[in-house]
């Protein structure tokens, strides 16, 4: 007779899945983290509960915030340093599934809306 453990399921936190979307995303947080630095005398530390990191690449008027995406985007526009970001699962089951759903449209000659 099976046994309880062998039935069980694993949690989403020990699926594979889980697993590689963490570390992608800790990719892309950790490559735009490296182009901060903790706060000098005079700058503010935390915002809130937020620790502040500056931008190591601003020299006249520093730049500073506790978000990611803000970070990633004030490195691109204003020091041309481009992130690179991947699809977390949902994101990219959502594009696969649109792929096939514009393929299936196409193939029937139903796309002249979607490609206007």
């Amino acid at each position: 007779m099976d046994s309880e453990a062998d039935l069980s399921i694993p949690s989403r936190s020990e699926t594979p899945d889980s697993v590689e979307t963490r570390s992608k995303r800790g990719l892309a947080a950790r490559t735009t983290w490296a182009h901060t630095r903790p706060a000098r005398d005079g700058e503010a530390e935390y915002l809130g509960n937020s620790q502040i990191k500056y931008c190591i690449h601003c020299t006249e008027l520093s730049y500073g915030t506790s978000v990611t995406t803000n970070m990633r985007h004030h490195l691109m526009s204003k020091h041309q340093i481009r992130i690179e970001t991947t699809p977390g699962s949902i994101q990219q089951a959502t594009i696969d599934q649109l792929q096939r759903l514009y393929i299936k449209a196409e193939s029937s000659g139903q796309t002249q809306q979607i490609d206007t």
